[in-house]
């Protein structure tokens, strides 16, 4: 099985169907569903969707899809932790200079800890390239 850190965009595109969602993204989202890979979603990411859907930008229901997606034990999509471990890899390895922005800060981090491809088209993280992106 695969395994991905997502950003925030990709994974509300995919739950949406939005066509911004490149073709790479959507196969791996593709197979995510369909129990060939895994998508970690850092916890920030759900944050972001909260404050989205509170902001009328996203409607509830994505948000609900999402949520419930995570609840399914060993699951397709899980939530990494947020520990000492993205603490580190943040501090040591995501230059502030290079990516300002704490929550694409915290998903870069999460997914260097893991040692994972992130799925992005943040074009700040990408021009860092401090992880391998998926886009």
């Amino acid at each position: 099985m695969s395994q991905f850190v997502t950003d925030t965009h990709p994974l509300i595109w995919h739950l949406t169907g939005d066509a911004r969602l490149a073709s790479d993204a959507r196969i791996v989202f593709v197979g995510a569903d369909q129990g060939t890979h895994r998508i970690w979603v850092p916890g920030i990411v759900l944050i972001e969707m909260v404050y989205l859907t509170e902001k009328g930008v996203v409607p509830q229901s994505m948000l609900e899809r999402a949520l419930t997606l995570l609840d399914t034990p060993d699951g397709s999509y899980a939530v990494p932790a947020f520990d000492q471990t993205v603490a580190r890899s943040m501090l040591q390895q995501v230059p502030w200079k290079m990516i300002p922005e704490l929550a694409d800060r915290i998903i870069v981090a999460s997914a260097l800890a893991l040692g994972l491809p992130l799925i992005s088209k943040d074009q700040r993280i990408q021009l860092s390239g401090l992880v391998t992106l998926i886009w």
